[in-house]
């Protein structure tokens, strides 16, 4: 057995203060459910209750783990876009008839991420209400270049 190759993407965009805010309310929107559903197949996020402040009563911890997952994706999202054209471990990419471009990262595996940037951008390439959002922004940079 050899390893195999990982590559992770997303659309790219320019990130502004309004696109956040954007993004944000996307992501917020999302209800629980599909929320704790995405982290069960793709995150893997879990609670430590007793480390946290706040208690929560029954039934309540999957509005807390929603919560931190919904947090774990806009961190991972905010900080690859405000990496810019150029991180070390990621490339913007954009191939022959697509109208956006990508920003991909990724290598040679044998079973752990193979750089930063790609475990970064597996914590929510798979989200599709961000991505849908992430390639009409992407999309808007791309008719002004």
């Amino acid at each position: 057995m050899g390893a195999d190759l990982i590559l992770n993407s997303i659309p790219f965009c320019q990130l502004t203060e309004e696109r956040k805010k954007k993004i944000t309310e996307a992501v917020e929107a999302v209800e629980d459910k599909r929320i704790l559903a995405y982290n069960e197949d793709y995150l893997f996020v879990e609670l430590d209750l007793a480390a946290m402040d706040v208690a929560y009563g029954p039934g309540s911890e999957d509005e807390a783990l929603a919560e931190v997952v919904r947090q774990d994706i806009l961190d991972a999202c905010f900080e690859s876009l405000e990496l810019g054209d150029n991180p070390r471990d990621m490339a913007v990419l954009r191939f022959p008839g697509m109208d956006y471009r990508v920003l991909v990262s990724g290598g040679m595996s044998w079973g752990e991420d193979p750089t930063e940037g790609c475990a970064l951008l597996s914590k929510f390439n798979g989200f599709d209400p961000l991505w849908d959002l992430l390639q009409t922004f992407s999309e808007e940079d791309f008719k002004w270049q």
